[in-house]
């Protein structure tokens, strides 16, 4: 479908505009800072593809300086270019002499349904183009719909009117007034005497979302690694913020997601015909997703890098200069680049008490009946977060994709992810199985006393290196949440993280040995 339309927007903001109006058509500088949505390590990208909704999410602090010229008396100041999913309660004008009124926010946008949806009764010109001679005849038409088409009065009778027909087009001459070419904020204000301003508009907005993603490649040694960390910013809305500061806030800030909000904005399609065959952005539940396709319409990387600083209890991370995040777009910034970064290579594996106090029986258990099992352990990799370990800065949680070099090519490793890592903590990155470096837990004796419900378990970790190399083996038990649990002896020193028993075991290549310890445990008292 073709539509037209004659001096559209200069004709309707001539008729519509009242003398006391003040338009500020753009905002004269904006920055924006990006809060992640929630605590989930989810490509905002992958996210939006998957979840149409995913575009009423992710939250954005939008600040902007306007100038003004304010009459003396009541006025009303029409701020126009706000960003479309604006939360209008959350609007503040500041730097202003005069009182405010009322605030609106307009969201009613211009598109082909609305413009005929709310044109019903205006006179319009319908050309109809011969298809062979190309000769164009004007007629003179009344818009008139039904709940299943849209018909034009021509000349006493009336006339379907087809979107998919390309020799018809219809020319609008006006605009209908509660339609917008852009979403709007709208002030009423009382000034005690005229002047000049530089005012402040802030307000919360939703379609914008961010996250981090690390990339490690191991280097030949086998200790250190190259990390590069890459800020996702996408802006899933059709608001562009061109030549912005941008920054992002770290950590997962809360918010009452149904007060945080922009008004509610369906838009009832017609059924018919005529009505797939517009190419508009679709309004649904909260906000509006992506139309007829659901995907970004540009991804950039860019060089570069962004600089941390704190925000509070929160990290605030600031790209140098002014970056554009134009509407639907992906954009990639280097926040990490950081070479020989020394990690330990961990084969961890856990020994569930829960699963072995379930194979003794208070009466007949017996350990030469039990069956050895062999299982793989997992690969771990352990960083310490400081500057002397080439990090100590603050790691956003993300996706973390670890690759080798091999035969001159990057090769995949594996993938895990990470939470918010403060400066000084280690912090580990879980791979895949790894038989190189095997286990088998098994059961020496177990008794179980039915006077205080109590067990006495002994146990014995057979641990075989396979490499050629040496390893470091780690063995955690872990208790149950219903269980108490303490250690009555023990073959190797045990250390408690993160308030599980741990040991760590050294192996020479194709060494085996053996952890034996002795666990009292008991059911908890709640």
């Amino acid at each position: 479908m073709k539509t037209k339309i004659f001096g559209l927007l200069l004709f309707w903001a001539s008729n519509c505009a009242l003398a006391a109006d003040i338009i500020s058509p753009v905002a004269d500088k904006v920055d924006v800072t990006i809060y992640r949505d929630d605590d989930s390590n989810s490509s905002p990208e992958l996210v939006l593809l998957s979840d149409p909704e995913a575009a009423d999410r992710g939250l954005l602090m939008v600040n902007e300086t306007r100038t003004l010229d304010l009459p003396a008396g009541e006025s009303r100041i029409v701020l126009r270019g706000v960003a479309d999913a604006i939360i209008p309660k959350t609007a503040k004008l500041q730097n202003l002499a005069a009182e405010i009124l009322e605030s609106n926010f307009d969201y009613n946008i211009i598109s082909p349904y609305e413009i005929f949806n709310k044109s019903v009764g205006q006179t319009v010109t319908v050309v109809s183009r011969n298809p062979f001679t190309g000769v164009a005849v004007e007629r003179s038409a009344v818009i008139r719909t039904s709940e299943q088409k849209v018909l034009l009065e021509v000349d006493g009778h009336l006339e379907e009117f087809s979107c998919t027909n390309e020799t018809q087009e219809v020319l609008f001459h006006k605009i209908p007034e509660q339609l917008s070419s852009e979403p709007t904020l709208s002030v009423v204000v009382r000034a005690p005497v005229a002047g000049h301003f530089n005012v402040q508009l802030s307000y919360l907005a939703v379609g914008a979302q961010w996250s981090a993603d690390y990339v490690a490649t191991l280097n030949r040694d086998g200790k250190t690694m190259d990390l590069l960390a890459w800020m996702t910013l996408v802006n899933a809305r059709a608001t562009t913020f061109a030549n912005a500061p941008v920054q992002v806030v770290a950590g997962k800030v809360e918010r009452d997601s149904f007060e945080t909000m922009p008004p509610k904005m369906m838009q009832e399609r017609e059924a018919g015909a005529c009505w797939p065959a517009i190419k508009f952005p679709v309004y649904g539940g909260y906000g509006y997703y992506l139309g007829e396709s659901e995907s970004l319409e540009e991804i950039v990387v860019t060089g570069i890098r962004a600089s941390q600083t704190e925000l509070g209890d929160y990290k605030l991370y600031t790209l140098p200069g002014t970056t554009t995040l134009s509407a639907r777009q992906s954009k990639q910034v280097l926040m990490i680049d950081q070479k020989s970064v020394p990690f330990e290579h961990i084969y961890h594996y856990k020994v569930e008490l829960g699963e072995l106090l379930d194979r003794v029986d208070s009466r007949h258990f017996d350990a030469d009946d039990e069956e050895e099992e062999i299982f793989p352990t997992f690969t771990r990799l352990r960083f310490l977060n400081t500057a002397k370990q080439n990090l100590g800065i603050p790691l956003p949680s993300g996706n973390f994709s670890v690759m080798q070099e091999h035969s001159g090519h990057s090769m995949f490793v594996g993938q895990a992810s990470i939470r918010d890592q403060a400066v000084g903590l280690p912090f580990d990155i879980d791979l895949g199985a790894n038989s190189d470096v095997v286990v088998s837990p098994n059961i020496v004796s177990g008794k179980f006393n039915k006077d205080d419900d109590s067990t006495k378990i002994k146990i014995d970790v057979l641990i075989k290196n396979n490499l050629e190399h040496e390893a470091l083996a780690e063995i955690q038990l872990v208790v149950p949440d219903t269980l108490t649990a303490k250690i009555l002896s023990e073959s190797h020193k045990h250390r408690v993280v993160d308030g599980h028993v741990r040991w760590l075991i050294k192996l020479r290549p194709s060494e085996i040995k053996h952890l034996e310890y002795e666990v009292f445990t008991k059911d908890r008292d709640y």
